[in-house]
């Protein structure tokens, strides 16, 4: 139907081009005739230009159809790069959602950077490439089950570790490390980063119930008796955290390499690897996120087990 339909244009494109070649030898004729020359040579030169006419005619109308091909063809490419790249987009989507992530989290990043617009300062557009290069590093390293935070502390994933928490937070505070060496009622829990900490675990636990457990590792015989220690263990306490103490000496050496953890739903272990340095100004190497079944499953035994005997020595005593 398409070339039945295009038939009579095709025909009528071609009459029109014989007429104006036509008209062309007929006046090249006529003005030859003025001219006073031979018949034969009139009627030479008006075949010549009519057709040189036609053809003409014929290379430029060629020539149109070339560029519309060329036109169409580019917008078909266009097209069919967009149908790709809408399809590779879907997939995508299906992907996240398939692995239980929130579509509507990816889509939004989208949507907020376009809002971002082209008149921003390069310095916010560069920041903000950064941001989204980290955090798409942080979601292929915890894709591989671990991810390393290399400059010391990133206090971030503790927070935000724990707003997303929905069942339970098993913690290990350690004068080593959350004491910085000097003792835990001097360190991380008397800072306002350790209170802001400590106000979000009493958020998720009067919003939604999730059970949160400390166990404070001691290092000096006297520590439960210091008035600091002790109004940190009873604010805690006091706010829904479970907590029990045990002593340094009290732990099994093969357990004492396994400190310093926090566990996430019994999914997830964050652990800080502290500096050599000794001191009250002692810091952190590094920051883990470990997803890792095994690795998660050992941490959650080490806690269990102290926890238990932790229970049992508060019992005995």
């Amino acid at each position: 139907m398409v070339a039945d339909g295009g038939r009579p244009a095709r025909v009528n494109a071609v009459a029109r081009r014989i007429a104006q070649a036509g008209l062309t030898g007929g006046f090249t004729y006529l003005i030859s005739e003025i001219a006073g020359q031979e018949p034969a040579a009139s009627i030479t030169l008006s075949v010549l230009v009519g057709g040189i006419v036609f053809l003409a005619k014929l290379l430029i109308d060629y020539e149109e159809r070339l560029i519309d091909f060329d036109r169409r063809l580019d917008g078909m490419h266009e097209w069919q790069i967009s149908q790709s790249q809408d399809h590779e987009a879907a997939q995508l989507l299906r992907a996240v959602d398939n692995c239980g992530v929130e579509t509507k989290a990816v889509t939004g990043l989208l949507t907020k950077t376009a809002m971002l617009g082209n008149d921003a300062a390069e310095v916010i557009r560069t920041f903000v490439e950064h941001e989204i290069d980290r955090t798409a590093d942080l979601v292929e390293e915890l894709s591989k089950g671990k991810a390393t935070y290399e400059d010391g502390e990133d206090h971030n994933w503790i927070l935000g570790l724990t707003r997303v928490a929905r069942h339970t937070i098993d913690a290990i505070s350690t004068a080593t490390v959350d004491g910085h060496g000097s003792g835990l009622a001097r360190g991380y829990w008397a800072s306002d980063r350790g209170r802001r900490y400590l106000k979000l675990q009493a958020d998720v636990i009067q919003s939604r119930g999730v059970a949160v457990r400390r166990l404070f590792v001691l290092e000096k015989s006297d520590d439960l008796a210091e008035p600091g220690f002790l109004a940190i263990f009873q604010s805690q306490a006091a706010i829904g955290i479970d907590v029990r103490t045990i002593h340094i000496d009290q732990v099994p050496e093969v357990l004492r390499s396994r400190l310093d953890v926090i566990i996430y739903d019994g999914a997830i272990a964050y652990e800080l690897l502290p500096s050599p340095e000794t001191g009250p100004h002692r810091g952190y190497l590094m920051t883990n996120l470990n997803a890792r079944s095994q690795h998660v499953l050992d941490r959650r035994k080490t806690f269990e087990d102290l926890w238990e005997l932790a229970g049992r020595l508060q019992a005995d005593a």
